[in-house]
Parts: C-alpha cells; structure tokens; sequence
C-alpha cells in the first residue's frame, strides 16, 4: 500500500516507491501474466468513511486505491486544493494509498482522489468524501476530594417522614435532521459561523431565542463553551418550557467603509447555509456511460438507445437537466428534430426540466426515436449566477457527406 507523509495543502508529496514499498513491508507484485487484462479505471475512497466525525489535531488516515492502465500519477485533494501527490504504483496498474492527514480546523472537509494520465490528464476520480472536525474534547484533571466533615448525630424525631421519589429531569436535546447545520455565536446568520454539525449528530440544550426558533447549545468552539444552531435542521427532545430564554446582543455590523452595498456578499453564501460542495471551487463534468463520444457520433439505426448522463458539478447550489430536440446543425443537417415523447426516464416530461442532485449524480435513459436531441444542464451556482453544459445526443441518423 503506498503511504505519503503529511504536507500543508499547498505542499505536493512525491516519495520513490521503493522506499515507500520497504517502509510499509509490502511486496510489489507484477501481473507479469502473458493476456491478463489490464484492470478498469477505478478510484475507491475507503478512509475516512463519509460523514465521518475527526477530531482537529489528531492525525487520520487517507486510504484508497485507483486502478487503470492510463492512470500513472495519483493526487490527493482536499478542500479543492491538491495535497499530496503519488507517482509509483504499487503493483501493475494499481496505486495503493496511505495518506496521513490532520484535521486543521473545525468543520466540513472534502477529501477526492484523482488519477491522471502522462499527460496530466484526468481518467478517473473518486465519489466526493465529506468529513466533519470538531474539537477534541478538554482534559479533565481530578481534583481531590476533601475528608467529609464530621456530621452530628440526628436528633429523634416522634414520627419518620416517608419521602416521596422525585422524578428524573428528561434531558433537553437536539438531533440533526439535515445532512449538516451550521453552528454560529449568536441566534441569526449574521452571527459568526463556529463550526457544523452532522446528520443524526445529538447535542445538549441549554437555552432558546426569544422567537423560539434557534437553540442554545454545549459547544466546545463557541463562546464559553455555547453556540447556536436553527431549529429548522434539528429535532427537539426534552421540555421546552423549562428552557430559559437566552439575550444576546445583536452581531457587529460591517463597516460600511470597507464594502459598499453594490458589492456585498449574496445573501446565498452570507449564510452558507448550503451543501458542502457547493463552497468549492466551480467545476464542471457532464458525460455519457458506456459511451463518452455519444454527442460527437450516432448511435445507429436499430432498435430503442440507452445511455446514462453522468455529472459532477462543485460550487453549484442548483442542477436542472433539460431534453429538447431540434433539427440537426452543420454536418448534422440531415437529421430531423427527435421526438422528446419517445424518451423513456424516469421524472421526465417533455417540455419540463428535471430537478438534479447537487453535486453528482447519473440518470439513465432510453430513446427510441431516431433524431437529433440537446441534453443540457442548467447550473445555479453559489453567488447565483448562472451557467449551462449543453450536449448533443443523435439517435439513427449520420453526419452529412
């Protein structure tokens, strides 16, 4: 298994196989076989586990593997930025990976491998890996306890009072029903943002807002070990009405001096209230499986077509995918218009877009119509402006002589 050492984000990691190969104990195994098949393109992100909860400051584990006879230099990036680099395989075709890394700061973190070719090309990438760091819990050094001091007997009374059991407090808590939530100083987006969440995440309540709309909570990075989170992404399980309300006075306003109103920061990403990957730096891959060429060659004349959209699209925080046909263009000027009530997936209505998962996905499909068709995705991205990925699909008809 390759293994690097850790580096800033800025940092590329390139250490000789061999050395890597001695410092782990393992063998490098060449398939040496006459006719065995090169493996498929594949990159496997196995460590950290999505979702997963890291402490900053204590060190973890990348682990992975890509695969591909064109794949000859693996890149580890995270948060969009490249981290380290491996350029020696461990056996023919295959990049085992061992990548040390520490969380630096609170938050979302988003891990991906990519394998490139010797041209510096992508061929293959992994499924994005969100990870949430928190901080590690304080050390609680035990204090003596003092002798107990001397008690006076009980003096008689005539009768024994019977006490009557009291009930035990049930304990007021949050759950996270959001894929994550935002934690900030104060109850409002305006407040500094301290850190997130995740899913199913359970955290003690210790106050609410005047409104009753965000929570009080036990949070290490906050001010005196509280902070807040809305009420919209987690559920509440306790008593409310024991829980005090909590004051806090409204966040400083920005200097107007520093930034005019004509260039203030969108309300979108002013409360990053968004998924994770859509405060990565914008990019685009929109492509067809098996097929990749299936915009630039027909597909045939016999029987229905199916394919598969695939994208990956990183600080968008809206996808829409929308089928139209029209005559064919230029040396495509032969094929008529395809007919949309032939295309058979699943959520499409002809002359309606179809709603996208941000920020990947695939959407099979079946054709049976022969004609020229425009498959294009329509992008919102963080700061609300916009942009679209067109693709052409042609079902049985050819390029013009």
């Amino acid at each position: 298994m390759q293994t690097t050492t850790p580096h800033s984000p800025t940092t590329v990691a390139r250490l000789p196989g061999v050395l890597l190969a001695l410092a782990l104990g393992i063998a490098v195994v060449t398939l040496g076989a006459c006719g065995v098949a090169a493996p498929p393109a594949q990159a496997i992100l196995s460590e950290p586990a999505q979702q997963a909860q890291l402490m900053t400051g204590i060190p973890t584990n990348i682990v992975g593997q890509v695969t591909g006879a064109d794949v000859k230099v693996v890149d580890v990036y995270i948060d969009g930025v490249k981290y380290a680099t491996i350029d020696a395989p461990t056996a023919e075709n295959q990049f085992d990976l061992l990548v040390p890394w520490t969380p630096p700061i609170q938050g979302v973190h988003v891990i991906q491998l990519k394998g490139l070719n010797d041209k510096g090309e992508e061929v293959v990438a992994s499924d994005l890996v969100f990870v949430i760091a928190q901080a590690p819990p304080p050390t609680v050094t035990p204090t003596p306890e003092a002798p107990p001091a001397p008690t006076a007997p009980p003096e008689p009374t005539p009768e024994a009072i019977v006490e009557q059991p009291t009930a035990t407090p049930v304990p007021n808590l949050i759950k996270v029903t959001n894929d994550f939530v935002n934690v900030r100083t104060g109850p409002g987006t305006g407040y500094q943002r301290v850190g997130q969440l995740a899913l199913d995440q359970v955290v003690s309540v210790v106050g609410k807002s005047e409104d009753g709309t965000w929570w009080q909570i036990e949070f290490q990075g906050g001010p005196d070990g509280k902070a807040w989170v809305i009420g919209q992404y987690v559920e509440f399980s306790g008593d409310a009405d024991v829980v005090p309300v909590v004051k806090v006075a409204p966040p400083a306003a920005a200097p107007t001096s520093i930034a005019p109103a004509a260039t203030a920061v969108p309300a979108a990403t002013a409360t990053s209230d968004l998924p994770p990957s859509a405060l990565l730096p914008y990019s685009q891959n929109m492509r067809f499986s098996p097929r990749d060429d299936i915009g630039d060659v027909p597909l045939g004349h016999d029987g229905p077509k199916s394919s598969t959209l695939i994208w990956e699209v990183n600080g968008a925080k809206r996808l829409e995918l929308e089928i139209t046909a029209r005559p064919g263009p230029g040396t495509y000027a032969a094929c008529q218009a395809g007919n949309l009530n032939s295309i058979r997936a699943a959520g499409f209505t002809p002359g309606q877009r179809v709603p996208l998962s941000v920020p990947s996905g695939s959407f099979p499909f079946t054709i049976d119509d022969a004609g020229y068709y425009e498959f294009t995705i329509h992008v919102v991205k963080t700061d609300d402006s916009t942009t679209t990925i067109p693709r052409a699909v042609i079902v049985g008809c050819y390029k013009r002589d």
